[in-house]
């Protein structure tokens, strides 16, 4: 599926962004806005 390579793609890009988060959040939870 397409859409589970732009998921992996979006994933890998905000990785660093999605463990700082984690930070602040406590989530793991990232909104993928592409």
């Amino acid at each position: 599926l397409e859409a589970e390579e732009n998921k992996k793609a979006a994933m890998n890009k905000t990785e660093k962004y999605r463990k700082k988060r984690e930070l602040y959040t406590g989530q793991d939870t990232v909104i993928d806005t592409v």
